[in-house]
C-alpha cells in the first residue's frame, strides 16, 4: 500500500480486531488489500470468498466499499462501519465497481454503522451522503438495518467494533 506521498506502506492486521472478530469462535480471513494498485480488489476479494466459503464480511471506511458490493452480490452478512460507499468517496475511484455487481438488489442481512458526525474533510466519509446513498437504493425496504451513532466521527473505538460485532452475531 502506498501512502499521499506514494511511498509504500506495511499492511498491518490490528489484533485488537481479530480478537474481537474471532471472539464466537469464527475463522477470519484477513486479506491484505493494496487501494492504488489498479482495479483489483473485486477479483481478488471474490476468489477468497468463492474458495474460502466466506460467510459474513465486515468492513470499516473504505473496505466497506467492496464489503457492502460483494454482500449484495454473494447475498453474505455484513457488518460495516463508516463504510465509504458515499458519492464523495475516494475508494469508488480508486476500484471501479464491476459491471455485475452494479444493480444487483440489496441483500438485507447488513448492518451498517454511521458516525454520524463523519465527514470527508475530517479524513472520512461523509454520513449524510451514506445514508442518501442508502436510502436511494431501498437498503432498510430489503430489511437492512442502519444504526447511526451520535458523535462518532470517521474512527471507531474498539469498544464499539466489540459491541456491534456481538450486537450483530446475537441478532
Amino acid at each position: 500500500m502506498r501512502d499521499h506521498n506514494n511511498n509504500l506502506m506495511e499492511f498491518v492486521k490490528n489484533p485488537h480486531l481479530m480478537r474481537v472478530f474471532t471472539s464466537f469462535g469464527d475463522n477470519l480471513t484477513y486479506p491484505p488489500v493494496y487501494w492504488y494498485e489498479g482495479d483489483y480488489i473485486f477479483p481478488y476479494l471474490r476468489e477468497i470468498i468463492e474458495k474460502k466459503n466466506i460467510e459474513m464480511i465486515i468492513g470499516y471506511s473504505a473496505g466497506g466499499y467492496p464489503g457492502f458490493h460483494l454482500c449484495n452480490k454473494y447475498k453474505l452478512k455484513g457488518l460495516h462501519f463508516n463504510p465509504a460507499i458515499a458519492s464523495s468517496s475516494e475508494a469508488p475511484t480508486l476500484q471501479t465497481l464491476p459491471d455485475d455487481y452494479k444493480n444487483i438488489p440489496v441483500f438485507g442481512e447488513q448492518t451498517i454503522i454511521i458516525g454520524e458526525k463523519d465527514r470527508k474533510w475530517r479524513g472520512g466519509v461523509d454520513a449524510h451522503l451514506v445514508i442518501n446513498y442508502l436510502d436511494e437504493i431501498g437498503f432498510e425496504a430489503a430489511g437492512g438495518e442502519i444504526l447511526i451513532i451520535p458523535d462518532l466521527v470517521h474512527e471507531v473505538p474498539l469498544d464499539l467494533f466489540r459491541m456491534a460485532f456481538d450486537y450483530f452475531k446475537h441478532k
